[in-house]
Protein backbone atom coordinates (compact mmCIF):
# COMPACT_ATOMS: atom_id res chain seq x y z
CA UNK A 1 0.00 0.00 0.00
CA UNK A 2 3.00 2.21 0.34
CA UNK A 3 3.74 2.52 -2.92
CA UNK A 4 0.08 3.44 -4.06
CA UNK A 5 -0.20 6.39 -1.71
CA UNK A 6 3.26 7.06 -2.91
CA UNK A 7 1.24 7.66 -6.85
CA UNK A 8 -1.72 9.11 -5.38
CA UNK A 9 0.38 11.94 -3.72
CA UNK A 10 2.63 12.37 -6.64
CA UNK A 11 -0.01 12.54 -9.50
CA UNK A 12 -1.96 15.13 -7.43
CA UNK A 13 1.25 17.64 -6.68
CA UNK A 14 1.95 17.48 -10.35
CA UNK A 15 -1.31 17.51 -11.79
CA UNK A 16 -1.55 21.25 -9.65
CA UNK A 17 1.88 22.04 -10.34
CA UNK A 18 1.00 21.63 -14.46
CA UNK A 19 -2.16 23.90 -14.72
CA UNK A 20 -0.57 26.60 -12.28
CA UNK A 21 2.49 26.43 -15.12
CA UNK A 22 0.52 25.39 -18.32
CA UNK A 23 -1.76 28.80 -16.95
CA UNK A 24 1.22 30.89 -17.43
CA UNK A 25 2.66 29.73 -20.69
CA UNK A 26 -0.94 30.28 -21.83
CA UNK A 27 -1.19 33.60 -21.31
CA UNK A 28 2.37 33.75 -22.36
CA UNK A 29 1.65 32.46 -26.00
CA UNK A 30 -1.82 33.90 -27.08
CA UNK A 31 -0.96 33.38 -30.93
CA UNK A 32 0.08 30.00 -30.75
CA UNK A 33 -2.67 28.92 -33.29
CA UNK A 34 -0.91 30.62 -36.28
CA UNK A 35 2.56 28.76 -35.31
CA UNK A 36 2.92 25.69 -37.77
CA UNK A 37 2.79 22.37 -35.71
CA UNK A 38 5.94 20.46 -35.78
CA UNK A 39 4.65 17.46 -33.51
CA UNK A 40 3.35 14.44 -35.49
CA UNK A 41 -0.15 13.55 -35.40
CA UNK A 42 -2.64 11.73 -36.60
CA UNK A 43 -6.31 12.28 -37.16
CA UNK A 44 -5.52 15.89 -35.78
CA UNK A 45 -4.87 14.29 -31.95
CA UNK A 46 -1.17 15.15 -30.50
CA UNK A 47 0.23 11.98 -29.04
CA UNK A 48 1.68 11.86 -25.35
CA UNK A 49 5.01 9.60 -25.52
CA UNK A 50 7.04 8.77 -22.77
CA UNK A 51 10.50 7.52 -22.16
CA UNK A 52 9.82 3.50 -21.82
CA UNK A 53 7.40 2.71 -24.94
CA UNK A 54 8.81 4.87 -28.15
CA UNK A 55 6.60 5.99 -31.05
CA UNK A 56 6.28 4.94 -34.37
CA UNK A 57 6.77 8.16 -36.03
CA UNK A 58 9.28 9.19 -38.45
CA UNK A 59 10.33 12.98 -37.41
CA UNK A 60 13.04 15.40 -36.19
CA UNK A 61 12.87 15.36 -31.95
CA UNK A 62 15.37 15.65 -29.45
CA UNK A 63 13.88 14.17 -25.89
CA UNK A 64 15.43 14.42 -22.10
CA UNK A 65 14.28 13.00 -18.74
CA UNK A 66 15.69 12.32 -15.60
CA UNK A 67 14.33 11.17 -12.23
CA UNK A 68 14.87 9.35 -9.18
CA UNK A 69 13.10 6.13 -7.59
CA UNK A 70 12.55 4.25 -4.23
CA UNK A 71 11.90 1.07 -3.49
CA UNK A 72 9.29 -0.41 -1.01
CA UNK A 73 10.38 -2.07 2.25
CA UNK A 74 11.23 -5.50 1.73
CA UNK A 75 12.18 -8.49 4.54
CA UNK A 76 16.15 -9.66 3.59
CA UNK A 77 15.57 -13.12 4.81
CA UNK A 78 18.91 -13.64 6.73
CA UNK A 79 19.79 -17.18 8.26
CA UNK A 80 22.42 -17.27 10.57
CA UNK A 81 23.77 -20.63 12.04
CA UNK A 82 20.39 -22.26 11.34
CA UNK A 83 18.25 -19.35 12.46
CA UNK A 84 16.15 -17.52 10.47
CA UNK A 85 16.92 -13.80 11.11
CA UNK A 86 13.48 -11.96 11.50
CA UNK A 87 12.85 -8.00 10.86
CA UNK A 88 15.63 -6.87 8.74
CA UNK A 89 14.45 -4.59 6.01
CA UNK A 90 16.09 -3.27 3.03
CA UNK A 91 15.22 -0.66 0.84
CA UNK A 92 16.48 0.56 -2.69
CA UNK A 93 17.11 3.60 -4.38
CA UNK A 94 17.52 4.37 -7.69
CA UNK A 95 18.41 7.37 -10.24
CA UNK A 96 17.66 7.61 -14.03
CA UNK A 97 19.04 10.16 -16.80
CA UNK A 98 17.69 9.57 -20.41
CA UNK A 99 18.61 11.80 -23.51
CA UNK A 100 17.50 10.66 -27.15
CA UNK A 101 17.70 12.12 -30.61
CA UNK A 102 15.98 11.03 -33.40
CA UNK A 103 16.80 12.65 -37.38
CA UNK A 104 14.03 12.43 -40.50
CA UNK A 105 16.35 11.09 -43.55
CA UNK A 106 13.26 10.66 -45.84
CA UNK A 107 9.42 10.69 -45.33
CA UNK A 108 10.00 6.53 -44.82
CA UNK A 109 13.15 6.75 -42.82
CA UNK A 110 14.37 8.27 -39.42
CA UNK A 111 17.56 7.45 -37.43
CA UNK A 112 17.91 7.60 -33.81
CA UNK A 113 20.56 7.77 -31.25
CA UNK A 114 20.29 7.48 -27.13
CA UNK A 115 22.04 7.61 -24.00
CA UNK A 116 21.05 6.21 -20.46
CA UNK A 117 22.50 6.31 -17.13
CA UNK A 118 21.24 4.58 -14.54
CA UNK A 119 22.15 4.09 -10.57
CA UNK A 120 20.93 1.77 -7.96
CA UNK A 121 22.09 2.06 -4.20
CA UNK A 122 21.04 0.33 -1.36
CA UNK A 123 19.39 2.95 0.69
CA UNK A 124 19.27 0.94 4.41
CA UNK A 125 22.09 -0.59 5.98
CA UNK A 126 21.73 -4.22 5.18
CA UNK A 127 20.70 -3.71 1.60
CA UNK A 128 23.68 -1.68 1.16
CA UNK A 129 26.06 -4.95 2.14
CA UNK A 130 23.48 -7.46 -0.08
CA UNK A 131 22.59 -5.17 -2.82
CA UNK A 132 25.86 -3.30 -2.98
CA UNK A 133 26.08 -0.73 -5.93
CA UNK A 134 24.90 -0.78 -9.20
CA UNK A 135 25.65 1.87 -11.96
CA UNK A 136 24.71 1.40 -15.47
CA UNK A 137 25.45 3.27 -18.48
CA UNK A 138 24.26 2.38 -22.22
CA UNK A 139 24.13 3.03 -25.97
CA UNK A 140 21.82 2.77 -28.74
CA UNK A 141 21.40 3.28 -32.45
CA UNK A 142 19.01 2.60 -34.83
CA UNK A 143 16.33 3.42 -37.92
CA UNK A 144 12.72 3.46 -37.72
CA UNK A 145 10.92 2.61 -40.98
CA UNK A 146 7.46 3.63 -41.96
CA UNK A 147 5.93 0.66 -43.19
CA UNK A 148 2.04 2.32 -43.72
CA UNK A 149 0.09 5.75 -42.63
CA UNK A 150 -3.69 5.98 -43.07
CA UNK A 151 -5.61 9.35 -41.56
CA UNK A 152 -5.93 7.23 -38.13
CA UNK A 153 -3.32 4.66 -37.99
CA UNK A 154 0.67 4.12 -38.65
CA UNK A 155 2.66 1.17 -38.55
CA UNK A 156 6.74 1.65 -38.18
CA UNK A 157 9.20 -1.30 -38.25
CA UNK A 158 12.51 -0.21 -35.96
CA UNK A 159 16.26 -1.73 -36.22
CA UNK A 160 18.22 -1.36 -32.86
CA UNK A 161 21.75 -1.85 -31.66
CA UNK A 162 22.58 -1.04 -27.62
CA UNK A 163 25.45 -1.25 -25.78
CA UNK A 164 25.95 -1.24 -22.11
CA UNK A 165 28.30 -1.19 -19.46
CA UNK A 166 27.03 -2.75 -16.38
CA UNK A 167 29.96 -1.79 -12.77
CA UNK A 168 28.52 -3.85 -9.53
CA UNK A 169 30.11 -3.55 -6.13
CA UNK A 170 29.06 -5.97 -4.41
CA UNK A 171 30.59 -6.64 -0.76
CA UNK A 172 28.01 -9.53 -0.14
CA UNK A 173 29.42 -11.68 -2.72
CA UNK A 174 32.73 -11.29 -2.39
CA UNK A 175 32.86 -11.83 1.43
CA UNK A 176 30.63 -15.14 0.59
CA UNK A 177 32.80 -16.35 -1.58
CA UNK A 178 36.13 -15.44 0.30
CA UNK A 179 34.16 -18.09 3.15
CA UNK A 180 33.66 -20.57 0.97
CA UNK A 181 36.96 -20.57 -0.94
CA UNK A 182 38.71 -19.81 2.04
CA UNK A 183 40.85 -16.75 0.55
CA UNK A 184 40.81 -14.87 -2.08
CA UNK A 185 40.76 -16.24 -5.79
CA UNK A 186 41.83 -14.43 -9.07
CA UNK A 187 37.77 -14.25 -10.12
CA UNK A 188 36.38 -13.13 -6.95
CA UNK A 189 36.37 -9.30 -7.39
CA UNK A 190 34.83 -6.41 -5.66
CA UNK A 191 33.99 -4.23 -8.22
CA UNK A 192 32.85 -6.01 -11.37
CA UNK A 193 32.60 -4.15 -14.75
CA UNK A 194 30.91 -6.11 -17.61
CA UNK A 195 29.96 -5.05 -21.61
CA UNK A 196 26.75 -5.77 -22.90
CA UNK A 197 25.57 -5.85 -26.76
CA UNK A 198 22.74 -6.73 -28.14
CA UNK A 199 20.31 -5.79 -30.78
CA UNK A 200 16.07 -5.60 -31.18
CA UNK A 201 13.84 -5.86 -34.15
CA UNK A 202 10.31 -4.59 -33.40
CA UNK A 203 7.15 -2.91 -35.30
CA UNK A 204 5.53 0.62 -33.62
CA UNK A 205 2.45 1.51 -34.09
CA UNK A 206 -0.17 4.25 -33.04
CA UNK A 207 -3.94 5.14 -33.57
CA UNK A 208 -5.68 8.17 -33.49
CA UNK A 209 -9.20 7.37 -31.88
CA UNK A 210 -10.19 11.36 -32.34
CA UNK A 211 -8.55 14.71 -31.27
CA UNK A 212 -8.61 13.91 -28.26
CA UNK A 213 -7.53 10.04 -27.51
CA UNK A 214 -4.95 8.21 -29.11
CA UNK A 215 -2.83 5.13 -28.25
CA UNK A 216 0.18 3.61 -28.99
CA UNK A 217 2.14 0.30 -29.32
CA UNK A 218 5.30 -1.71 -29.34
CA UNK A 219 6.32 -5.09 -29.55
CA UNK A 220 10.18 -5.31 -29.49
CA UNK A 221 12.32 -8.99 -29.47
CA UNK A 222 16.43 -9.34 -29.95
CA UNK A 223 19.30 -11.31 -28.97
CA UNK A 224 22.59 -10.74 -27.49
CA UNK A 225 24.82 -10.46 -24.33
CA UNK A 226 23.78 -10.63 -20.55
CA UNK A 227 25.38 -10.34 -17.70
CA UNK A 228 26.16 -13.91 -16.96
CA UNK A 229 28.54 -13.74 -20.16
CA UNK A 230 25.67 -16.04 -21.68
CA UNK A 231 23.70 -15.19 -24.81
CA UNK A 232 19.82 -14.84 -24.72
CA UNK A 233 16.70 -13.63 -26.23
CA UNK A 234 15.21 -10.57 -25.39
CA UNK A 235 11.18 -9.35 -25.82
CA UNK A 236 9.46 -6.13 -24.82
CA UNK A 237 5.95 -5.58 -25.62
CA UNK A 238 3.65 -2.25 -24.41
CA UNK A 239 0.88 -0.40 -24.56
CA UNK A 240 -0.32 3.59 -23.91
CA UNK A 241 -3.50 5.67 -24.17
CA UNK A 242 -3.46 8.94 -24.00
CA UNK A 243 -5.76 11.89 -23.66
CA UNK A 244 -5.40 16.03 -24.98
CA UNK A 245 -7.53 18.01 -23.25
CA UNK A 246 -6.70 21.15 -25.22
CA UNK A 247 -8.53 20.46 -28.97
CA UNK A 248 -12.20 20.08 -27.07
CA UNK A 249 -11.81 22.34 -23.62
CA UNK A 250 -9.05 24.16 -24.46
CA UNK A 251 -7.04 23.47 -21.41
CA UNK A 252 -3.53 22.45 -22.61
CA UNK A 253 -2.95 19.26 -20.41
CA UNK A 254 -2.44 15.55 -21.08
CA UNK A 255 -2.71 12.28 -19.73
CA UNK A 256 -1.37 8.84 -20.48
CA UNK A 257 -1.90 5.60 -18.93
CA UNK A 258 0.95 2.48 -20.45
CA UNK A 259 2.23 -0.62 -19.31
CA UNK A 260 4.70 -2.40 -20.13
CA UNK A 261 6.63 -6.06 -19.85
CA UNK A 262 10.09 -7.01 -20.52
CA UNK A 263 12.59 -9.67 -19.58
CA UNK A 264 15.68 -6.96 -19.61
CA UNK A 265 18.30 -6.96 -16.66
CA UNK A 266 20.42 -4.04 -16.78
CA UNK A 267 21.75 -3.96 -13.54
CA UNK A 268 21.12 -7.29 -11.90
CA UNK A 269 21.00 -11.11 -13.05
CA UNK A 270 18.37 -11.96 -10.70
CA UNK A 271 15.86 -9.54 -12.13
CA UNK A 272 12.98 -11.14 -13.71
CA UNK A 273 10.11 -10.32 -15.18
CA UNK A 274 9.79 -6.56 -14.64
CA UNK A 275 6.28 -4.87 -15.18
CA UNK A 276 5.92 -1.31 -15.65
CA UNK A 277 2.53 1.19 -14.77
CA UNK A 278 3.45 4.23 -16.27
CA UNK A 279 1.15 7.26 -15.54
CA UNK A 280 2.18 10.84 -17.26
CA UNK A 281 0.69 14.69 -17.51
CA UNK A 282 2.01 16.64 -19.95
CA UNK A 283 1.56 20.43 -21.30
CA UNK A 284 0.22 20.17 -24.61
CA UNK A 285 0.08 23.68 -25.45
CA UNK A 286 3.48 24.41 -27.43
CA UNK A 287 2.97 23.36 -30.88
CA UNK A 288 6.84 22.72 -30.51
CA UNK A 289 7.69 21.01 -27.60
CA UNK A 290 6.08 18.63 -24.92
CA UNK A 291 7.01 18.80 -21.14
CA UNK A 292 5.53 16.75 -18.62
CA UNK A 293 6.41 14.47 -15.42
CA UNK A 294 6.12 10.33 -15.76
CA UNK A 295 5.40 8.25 -12.90
CA UNK A 296 6.32 4.74 -13.46
CA UNK A 297 5.58 2.24 -10.72
CA UNK A 298 7.82 -1.08 -11.39
CA UNK A 299 6.83 -4.48 -10.08
CA UNK A 300 9.75 -7.51 -10.31
CA UNK A 301 10.98 -10.27 -8.38
CA UNK A 302 14.33 -10.15 -7.03
CA UNK A 303 16.17 -13.58 -5.95
CA UNK A 304 18.62 -13.08 -2.77
CA UNK A 305 19.40 -16.33 -0.52
CA UNK A 306 17.88 -18.94 -2.53
CA UNK A 307 14.35 -16.86 -2.27
CA UNK A 308 12.16 -14.69 -4.07
CA UNK A 309 11.66 -11.19 -2.94
CA UNK A 310 8.69 -9.00 -4.42
CA UNK A 311 9.52 -5.82 -5.19
CA UNK A 312 7.70 -2.31 -5.80
CA UNK A 313 9.86 0.78 -7.61
CA UNK A 314 8.02 4.28 -7.74
CA UNK A 315 9.87 6.35 -10.55
CA UNK A 316 9.50 9.87 -10.78
CA UNK A 317 10.71 11.63 -13.92
CA UNK A 318 10.64 15.57 -15.28
CA UNK A 319 10.93 15.24 -19.25
CA UNK A 320 11.10 18.08 -22.15
CA UNK A 321 11.10 16.73 -25.92
CA UNK A 322 11.52 19.25 -28.42
CA UNK A 323 10.29 18.79 -31.95
CA UNK A 324 12.48 20.65 -35.11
Amino acid sequence: MVIYNKIKFSVFCTAISLLIFSSGLKAQDTNLSLTLNKKTELNGHSFITNSIIEDPFVNTSFRLSAGVGSSSNYDVPLVIQGKEIKGVFGQLTYGAFDVSYRHKIKDWLAFSFGAKLRGQLGSERISMITEGIDIGTGFNFGWIFKVYESKKFMLSSSLAISSQSVTIFNMSDFVEKIIENGEITPDNKLVKTTNITAGMLGIRTAYAFSRTFGCIGKLNAGYGESISSKNKGYFDAGISIDADLDPKLNVPIGFALGYDWNNFSTTDINLTNPQNIIFQINYTGRKDFDLGVEMNAQFFTLKRFDQDINLEVLFVKAGIAYYF
